[in-house]
């Protein structure tokens, strides 16, 4: 018991979960965070809407993907699920 308090094993001291902020209630209660209020968002909206627009697979009718990536400073994989709607639902 002693080793496990001196190691920090031990649940006394650390902030209750309601002490914890928003992100922990939106983990334990299964709450996805979506777009902008993600708190880890690399892209704004008018990005998306603009990915979207000029997205076009291989660059057959717009930008390809990797120069969308290389533009907006994301990876190829967030450009491609963007623009097929699987990202930013």
């Amino acid at each position: 018991m002693a080793d496990m308090m001196a190691k920090g094993r031990s649940s006394r001291g650390k902030p209750r979960p309601s002490e914890q902020g928003e992100n922990h209630y939106v983990r334990r209660r299964g709450i996805s965070m979506s777009g902008e209020s993600h708190p880890a968002h690399k892209l704004t909206l008018q990005q998306v809407e603009q990915i979207r627009r000029e997205y076009s697979p291989w660059g057959r009718n717009g930008k390809s993907g990797a120069q969308l990536a290389r533009e907006f400073g994301v990876h190829v994989t967030t450009v491609q699920k963007v623009g097929n709607g699987k990202l930013w639902k």
